[in-house]
């Protein structure tokens, strides 16, 4: 008769032993990142923050901007919001402007819903008595379009804007007209 215990192969208890080990290591160091990432306070490695809010000292002093004082009351900023008029679209084009402006400062939002340009780009014209000024070409994707500009007050003199469809975005010239209006 014939001894068959020795005739298969030892079995491989290590190798299989070892795959565990790294498995467990490996979980245990995603928990551990896990919790830093999510838990941790105030040490910039994720979560937590290192800026307290508080409200400001009483008994401030009025500041120079300018040549304008700010009295306790701060700066009132002059804020207009209108609905541009569709030129182009036949009323399928929707958007606003607001702009705000004082003590030196313009702000611009302008969004609006227009069709994808394909290949082209909307920009912002703001035009007053000294003709269209470019502001900047407008972000989005699909038919939501978007400006936000923030700079020094250079453009409140301009009461009109306009949406263009501009192919050449090197040029100063106003290709064609999408949506007007006035402040």
């Amino acid at each position: 008769m014939r001894d068959l215990s020795n005739s298969f192969p030892p079995k491989k208890k290590f190798k299989n032993n070892r795959i565990l080990r790294i498995l467990v290591l490996v979980v245990v160091i995603t928990v551990v990142i896990f919790f830093l990432k999510n838990f941790s306070v105030g040490d910039g490695f994720g979560g937590g923050s290192d800026v307290t809010l508080k409200d400001a000292s009483f008994g401030l002093k009025p500041v120079m901007i300018g040549k304008t004082t700010v009295a306790s009351g701060g700066v009132n900023l002059a804020t207009q919001t209108i609905t541009l008029t569709d030129i182009k679209y036949g009323g399928e084009a929707r958007a606003t402007a607001t702009r705000s402006y004082g003590a030196g400062i313009y702000k611009l939002d302008v969004s609006a819903t227009l069709p994808d340009p394909k290949n082209v780009a909307y920009e912002v014209w703001l035009t007053g008595a000294d003709g269209p000024v470019p502001i900047d070409v407008m972000r989005g994707t699909k038919n939501s379009w978007s400006l936000n500009l923030s700079d020094s007050d250079k453009f409140s003199k301009y009461t009109g804007i306009l949406i263009s469809l501009e192919r050449n975005k090197a040029d100063s010239i106003v290709e064609e007209r999408v949506m007007e209006g006035s402040f």
